[in-house]
């Protein structure tokens, strides 16, 4: 597992999200995620197990310049328009 969102809503932004089973799992947390590389996560890049809120994932890359696929990058309602097309160079270790 990545990074857990569980009742507090967190800020997440400039990390390498990748290799992890989920990279970003949000429980009940409206957290605000941008500028991230997420990707190469074996089930999603991003899970939203709230069905109440969207997740607001703008500005991130999500491994190639193509439109993030639900399902395969993400799941859940969230907001990935607009997304990054090339790897945020100023991403960190995450």
């Amino acid at each position: 597992m990545g990074i857990v969102c569980g009742e507090t809503p967190q800020i997440i932004t400039y990390n390498n999200i990748t290799n992890n089973r989920i990279g970003i799992d949000c429980w009940w947390s409206n957290s605000t995620i941008h500028w991230n590389n997420i990707h190469n996560n074996t089930v999603y890049g991003v899970n939203n197990l709230n069905p109440s809120i969207t997740i607001n994932a703008e500005n991130n890359y999500w491994g190639s310049p193509n439109e993030p696929q639900e399902g395969v990058d993400y799941e859940g309602l969230v907001d990935y328009d607009p997304w990054e097309t090339a790897p945020i160079e100023e991403a960190g270790p995450g």
